[in-house]
């Protein structure tokens, strides 16, 4: 369903706002601040508002930003650290599964830098659902994002059977 609605953050006031583009999907961004507490007021199809707390903010870790503009031949895929996992040195792996299949595949790392960044061709993947996933060098999962990729190759399917009307219960 589409939705709509607003991010509000320990005081009430608002700090973003959301819209679905179609069929309840989208995204936006928030600066958040560490030790605020945000709640998301969500507006549903008749006017019915939902209130849903977000998790609590983290001061240290990593964010896995990825966009996926339709008329790009390209992902902007971006990785920021926080200065303490940045300063820690160590490689990352950055992977792009679709359908179970692994489609990407990159080893990273921060450099003090803080941030990577690359393009990413959608060439690689198949129209559906892609998961970008980025994960310390032993394997343990640290963020993922799912993004829905269309190459605009929609199946069209036709079926054309043996006659043209059935009676109730023949055999099809």
């Amino acid at each position: 369903v589409d939705v709509s609605g607003i991010i509000t953050g320990r005081d009430q006031r608002q700090v973003a706002g959301f819209k679905s583009l179609r069929y309840g999907i989208g995204s936006f961004d928030l600066a958040v601040q560490n030790g605020e507490n945000y709640t998301a007021k969500v507006t549903l199809p008749g006017g019915v508002i939902k209130e849903y707390p977000l998790p609590a903010v983290k001061a240290t870790g990593i964010v896995l930003s990825i966009k996926n503009q339709q008329q790009s031949d390209s992902l902007e895929v971006a990785v920021f650290a926080s200065n303490d996992v940045a300063g820690r040195g160590g490689s990352y792996f950055l992977i792009g599964k679709a359908r179970g299949v692994l489609c990407y595949a990159a080893i990273f790392s921060f450099n003090d830098v803080g941030f990577i960044k690359r393009k990413i061709a959608k060439s690689l993947f198949p129209t559906g659902i892609t998961r970008f996933t980025v994960m310390t060098a032993d394997k343990k999962p640290l963020d993922d994002r799912m993004i829905y990729i269309d190459h605009n190759d929609d199946f069209n399917i036709q079926v054309k059977t043996d006659r043209s009307g059935y009676d109730p219960r023949a055999s099809v």
